[in-house]
């Protein structure tokens, strides 16, 4: 078939926002449980799929939260989510490969996703 190009979704409500979050195997504190917990609330979150980040840039989630990733898992989907509209940063909002987490979204939502996530981090 002929190429597509991949697009997020320009989903702007966080309250009704398709998100992905990780098993427990995959949460490692009791801070980083807190933060899935919150989102969990606060989004829709959404059975896993294909690659989390790939379905951000397809436009299946609005946002894919990772707590353990490394280099090597981040790297590719951060460049294709961002070509496809999309933001990618760590929990602190840089855009680092080597920090271990990381937050893939259709960049409408990015910055109430880490506002969400430093909230949380500070009172817990």
């Amino acid at each position: 078939g002929a190429p597509t190009r991949l697009q997020t979704s320009t989903h702007e409500e966080l309250a009704t926002a398709r998100s992905y979050l990780p098993p427990p195997q995959w949460v490692p504190d009791e801070i980083s449980r807190t933060v899935g917990n919150a989102l969990a609330t606060a989004t829709r979150p959404e059975p896993h799929g294909n690659h989390p980040a790939l379905q951000v840039a397809g436009g299946g989630y609005e946002f894919a939260m990772f707590f353990l990733m490394g280099p090597w898992d981040i790297a590719a989907p951060a460049l294709i989510v961002e070509e496809a509209g999309g933001r990618f940063s760590d929990f602190s909002g840089r855009v680092s490969i080597r920090s271990g987490s990381a937050v893939f979204s259709n960049g409408v939502l990015h910055d109430d996703v880490l506002a969400l996530v430093r909230q949380v981090r500070t009172s817990a």
